[in-house]
């Protein structure tokens, strides 16, 4: 894939009930650009490196995945993605294993919002919050903080 506009960088742990419904998250989203999944995990002594690698099968054009020999923690295993050099895109766009996106515009939205604002480097957004049993927790950010 050339010109890849947007990696999502998929970091997971562990995250065996959770990781098939980020990913699907990320491969529903809608863009008139390419994106790329680096499917980064840390060791997990689940399925979650089964899971990720039956969706890297079947999307082999999109996701890419990091499974480094020994568990390096969050922060050095986005270092050593990024020195391995597995990201290609113009930008970047981050989700947690056990998370996962609402709208098939997320990605879209962003990248337009930040093409047509140069003077903005990153923007984020506020996040619902659901407990494992499915109950809605609201925000985790407020109107006054945004």
């Amino acid at each position: 894939m050339e010109n890849v506009k947007v990696t999502v960088w998929l970091s997971t742990y562990n995250q065996e009930p959770y990781v098939a419904q980020a990913l699907d998250s990320i491969l529903l989203q809608k863009t008139d650009f390419p994106f790329e999944i680096i499917a980064a995990d840390d060791c997990s002594t689940d399925r979650t490196q089964g899971i990720i690698l039956d969706y890297q099968k079947r999307y082999p054009d999109k996701i890419v995945t990091f499974f480094p020999e020994h568990n390096l923690g969050g922060c050095r295993k986005l270092t050593a993605c990024i020195d391995a050099g597995l990201f290609r895109g113009e930008y970047l766009s981050y989700l947690e294993g056990d998370d996962y996106w609402l709208g098939e515009d997320r990605l879209q939205t962003l990248v337009d919002f930040l093409e047509a604002n140069s003077e903005y480097s990153r923007v984020a957004h506020r996040r619902k919050v659901i407990d494992e049993e499915g109950n809605d927790k609201g925000y985790d950010i407020n109107e006054d903080v945004l």
